[in-house]
């Protein structure tokens, strides 16, 4: 999951883990595969076992001088946040499942529900599946990434990108050849 949040440009200002043992390296992992410090790591008791409420507080009290902040825990406490802070709502987020909203806040104790929009989810089986990483942005929900068949995209350092859509991915499988789309326009 580190390496598609690279992939998707997400570069945390902090990241906030639950010093439980599988959160903790989980956060770790993740900060390495970011390259990021560990400076921008830190863990909190708080988020362990933690419900709505105690997460609200947690998010309402982070530092305004962190504009992204990712938060690493445990459920049910982080589904029902995302389903308190979203327009969306999901049964369950699952382990190691990447869930990312934006708000137009001034700062984070004037969040409340439904003020985020949601930028992107992905989880370990979705792209273990489909490879492309879905994306929602202001409200339109749209693939990033298409699903044509193999690509005669160049190698990129980490990813291919698709020289016909644009579209990137981890594997060039998950992108199209400018003749299958031509095919599929015959049809």
């Amino acid at each position: 999951m580190g390496d598609r949040l690279r992939e998707e440009g997400v570069f945390p200002d902090r990241v906030v883990a639950s010093p439980a043992l599988r959160a903790r390296m989980t956060a770790e992992a993740i900060v390495a595969a970011l390259g990021l410090g560990a400076e921008r790591l830190s863990f909190c008791e708080a988020i362990y076992e933690a419900d709505l409420e105690r997460l609200m507080d947690l998010v309402r009290g982070l530092d305004d001088t962190d504009d992204h902040v990712l938060l690493v825990g445990h459920n049910p406490g982080l589904t029902d946040l995302w389903n308190h802070l979203s327009h969306t709502a999901v049964d369950n987020i699952p382990t190691c499942g990447v869930f990312s909203l934006r708000f137009s806040n001034a700062s984070w104790g004037s969040l409340c529900q439904g003020s985020g929009q949601t930028v992107f989810t992905a989880t370990p089986r979705r792209i273990e599946e489909a490879g492309p990483l879905e994306e929602k942005t202001m409200g339109k929900e749209k693939k990033k990434g298409c699903l044509h068949g193999k690509s005669e995209a160049k190698k990129k350092p980490g990813n291919y990108k698709c020289d016909k859509c644009g579209a990137v991915s981890a594997e060039e499988k998950h992108l199209c050849r400018p003749e299958k789309i031509k095919d599929k326009k015959k049809k």
